[in-house]
């Protein structure tokens, strides 16, 4: 039998090399997501030892639309729950993630790098590659859903809620390495794969907020998303076995159809092939090339952005209108102004996870550069006329003034939509623009950071750039909520960005991180100066 009539000939030898790849990558993965259930867990026990306390705040909890857009929705009072509640979304959302950088690395990265297709011309069947980069995926997964619950049953919580959100972690991040093995076929490039993917994963996550925010109809969306589907397993309230049901059939549906569409492809082609440019085309100089590289990312993130921000805009003030009508949260909305506090503190945070992504978008710019020194383009650019300052400046500054367009684009949806639904279009896009414009320096930060690890350590620089930025998110959004000391909180940028237009802008500390910003770009510039290319 010839190894083109066995398909997944080579598997464990594939395994193998992708394991070896990935293992320290997950193994930071596993511990991270497992760490933030188990400190909020014990935050949780601290803050609400009692029965009465905790009972009180599940019912303020539930009459508070604004909190369920954001955290989901809570069932039950126990410990267990509050915890399955205020991290469940955000772990999902991370295990999402795992699952989508290790399919796409292992499968399209691997086919740009000409692994796969050394692999495939020996003893190695085609589709291998595939199944050992989900496998990884899928060991990965598990592995969330045992310290999961394994640190949550070591914490005296019941074993069987313990399981269920365990189990509907690791399911979320199964499904997502699905949606990732789909388009890695689709697409033509890992770039593509990857955002592909993540634009699901951020419309997941949308129709999720909404349906937990809204009432009526609208709350049935959370049975078309995955992340809604984590939430109705309902993890210490019933441990609901159809929800992860639905997640596993959703995983096989996707790994179906990913198998399907490797037969119809070509190795290190997308079934959506790039398009090519027109005959005796330029591409208009270093800047020129620097904006048809990143063109893509910055649609792509562009279109994303101003989806999720309008949709969110579109439920503020409801959600706002039914925080002021609670009889607890009322009087205290009339003393500090009335329903536009709400809308404003929603309007904020809102802002704030926009912002993640737009710092998403930054750090994928300036992987970028990564990309292109270690696949050889940028030492050709650089063998001519053009300096390195010049190469690596071109694509720093197009990150900067991307990220700011970014930011009003987000904002701008964001605030028009509101003010459009409170009629009041020129004020709500004027709040918009302010909350996300005041978090900027702190995007301009982290695309420094990123910046600076590309110049100093190109070999690792990928995996350290995003453990730092998911270590950034995690310390600015769950830090102060976790009671983490106040001296790890503030090693996050997203940490001094205040809480415009609740606030007045903090423009000291955002002088702080402009200048920061700037001093790491200098920084990384004079670094990629003084090493040679692909060397540390």
């Amino acid at each position: 039998m010839t190894v083109g009539a066995r398909p997944l000939a080579g598997f464990r030898t594939v395994l193998g090399i992708a394991w070896r790849g990935e293992r320290r990558s997950l193994l930071a993965w596993v511990l991270g997501i497992a760490g933030l259930v188990a400190m909020t867990a014990a935050a949780f026990r601290r803050l609400y030892p009692d029965l009465g306390p905790r009972a009180a705040f599940v019912r303020t909890v539930a009459a508070n639309p604004a909190i369920r857009i954001l955290t989901g929705t809570l069932h039950g009072n126990s410990i267990g729950a509050l915890t399955a509640w205020r991290i469940g979304s955000s772990a999902a959302v991370l295990c999402a993630l795992m699952g989508i950088f290790t399919v796409a690395r292992r499968t399209r990265r691997d086919e740009e790098a000409r692994r796969t297709e050394v692999l495939v011309s020996a003893a190695v069947g085609s589709v291998a590659p595939m199944a050992a980069a989900v496998t990884v995926a899928a060991v990965g997964c598990v592995a969330v859903a045992v310290a999961t619950g394994g640190a949550l049953a070591l914490l005296g919580e019941a074993p069987g809620g313990a399981l269920a959100l365990g189990a509907a972690l690791g399911g979320s991040g199964l499904v997502f390495a699905a949606v990732a093995a789909v388009t890695a076929q689709l697409a033509d490039s890992a770039r593509q794969a990857t955002g592909g993917a993540g634009a699901v994963l951020g419309l997941a996550y949308a129709l999720r907020a909404v349906a937990d925010g809204a009432s009526g109809r609208w709350s049935a969306l959370r049975w078309v998303t995955p992340l809604g589907w984590v939430g109705e397993a309902r993890p210490f309230a019933g441990n609901r076995v159809g929800p992860l049901l639905l997640l596993g059939g959703a995983t096989v549906a996707g790994l179906a159809v990913a198998a399907a569409l490797l037969d119809r492809r070509d190795i290190g082609r997308g079934m959506f092939a790039a398009r090519l440019g027109r005959p005796g085309a330029t591409v208009g100089g270093l800047a020129g090339l620097a904006l048809r590289l990143h063109r893509s990312t910055v649609i792509a993130w562009c279109v994303g952005l101003a989806l999720f921000g309008a949709l969110m805009g579109g439920v503020i003030e409801t959600a706002a209108r039914a925080l002021a009508s609670n009889t607890g949260f009322g009087e205290i909305l009339r003393r500090l102004g009335g329903a536009g506090v709400a809308a404003d503190a929603l309007v904020s945070t809102v802002s704030g996870l926009l912002m993640f992504g737009v710092a998403a978008a930054a750090t994928t710019m300036v992987v970028r550069l990564h990309v292109e020194e270690q696949a050889g383009r940028a030492g050709w650019i650089l063998a001519g006329p053009v300096g390195r300052w010049r190469w690596y400046g071109v694509h720093l500054a197009l990150a900067a003034v991307a990220t700011t367009m970014l930011a009003g684009v987000a904002g701008g949806a964001l605030g028009a939509v509101h003010g459009l639904v409170a009629g009041h279009v020129g004020s709500g896009l004027g709040r918009g623009l302010l909350a996300t414009a005041s978090r900027l320096p702190a995007v301009w930060a982290m695309a420094g950071v990123a910046a600076v690890l590309v110049a100093g350590a190109p070999h690792r620089a990928v995996p350290l750039i995003w453990a730092v930025f998911l270590t950034a998110v995690v310390l600015g959004e769950f830090g102060p909520a976790l009671q983490l000391p106040q001296a790890a909180v503030d090693l996050s940028p997203f940490a001094h960005t205040g809480q415009a237009p609740v606030r007045p802008v903090p423009w000291l500390a955002a002088s702080v991180l402009a200048a920061l910003a700037v001093i790491l770009h200098l920084v990384a510039l004079i670094g990629v100066r003084r090493r040679d290319l692909t060397s540390g």
